[in-house]
């Protein structure tokens, strides 16, 4: 069975999928508060709803990517909200980063009084990845509903897997922010040293691919830095709100965390030099002078 999907939170991210289901011959609908933001994707096929009610009243599976845990509660629990539309056996797909813990108690409200499935996936893979279909999804929820949704999430990521139950595909994300931010921050850190030593800094991620130093973010972020490019895919103050998200949970769990302090501390510097809606690759800039 084909299922209708509704998105909401069509921005830098959300825009690019919806392309790529749009393009997959999938039914989808939009809702936006501001309608003339996402007027190219109902140009291009998608269809708009007056409210995320009446959205979710037209959709099986509703995917979400909005930008912080305050604005997902908004969109399901406010005044014509998503739950206001929901009902079983839909489900709703979560693909924003925001707090586990209220991803728990909100997943927990929105089933008991509606009997609709939130599953929480967290994507990882940036810009590139959204506009290529190869994000990674990491999903917190029931598997027959993970299993579900997955012919429609095929068309957005490479790989989809269930870390646990709800709330777990959050925590594993801070995983991947604490990992992404460092790896930033050293990228950073080695491309000026390589500079000053004077060596072909372009040949580096191809001399290095493959090898223990190698990674997906090397290979993307180290020639954006070498060519000084610091388009606007991921803003550091999006990256300052996740690692703050980290930081509560490490305190709560009591887990040692200098090494995140420390990259917390040097993204705060960018911010507080009025940079915070500057791309992430212009942490470049605390080391070249």
């Amino acid at each position: 069975m084909t299922l209708a999907c509704g998105y909401i939170g069509a921005g830098l991210m959300g825009a690019p999928m919806v392309r790529r289901l749009l393009a997959a011959g999938t039914d989808v609908r939009l809702w936006a508060r501001t309608p003339e933001k996402i007027r190219d994707l109902v140009e291009a096929g998608a269809k708009l709803a007056a409210s995320p009610a009446e959205l979710c009243r037209q959709a099986d599976v509703v995917i979400t990517c909005v930008s912080d845990t305050q604005a997902m509660r908004s969109v399901v629990f406010d005044r014509d909200g998503l739950a206001e539309g929901a009902a079983s056996p839909k489900i709703l797909v979560d693909m924003s980063t925001i707090s586990p813990q209220r991803t728990i108690e909100m997943a927990s409200r929105l089933h008991a009084e509606t009997g609709m499935i939130w599953i929480d996936a967290p994507v990882s893979g940036g810009q590139v990845g959204a506009v290529n279909g190869t994000l990674a999804v990491m999903a917190g929820g029931p598997a027959e509903a993970i299993d579900k949704v997955r012919p429609m999430l095929a068309h957005l990521a490479r790989a989809v897997t269930r870390v646990g139950d709800s709330g777990a595909g959050q925590y594993v994300k801070m995983l991947n922010q604490t990992l992404v931010s460092t790896t930033y921050l050293m990228v950073a850190e080695v491309l000026n040293f390589a500079e000053r030593m004077g060596v072909d800094a372009a040949a580096v991620p191809e001399a290095l691919r493959g090898g223990h130093g190698d990674s997906n973010l090397l290979q993307q972020i180290w020639p954006k830095m070498l060519a000084r490019d610091f388009t606007v895919t991921g803003t550091l103050d999006t990256l300052m709100k996740d690692l703050g998200m980290v930081r509560g949970i490490a305190q709560e769990r009591a887990a040692p965390m200098p090494l995140n302090a420390l990259v917390a501390e040097m993204i705060r510097k960018r911010i507080q030099d009025g940079h915070g809606q500057d791309d992430v690759s212009s942490l470049f800039k605390l080391y070249a002078s």
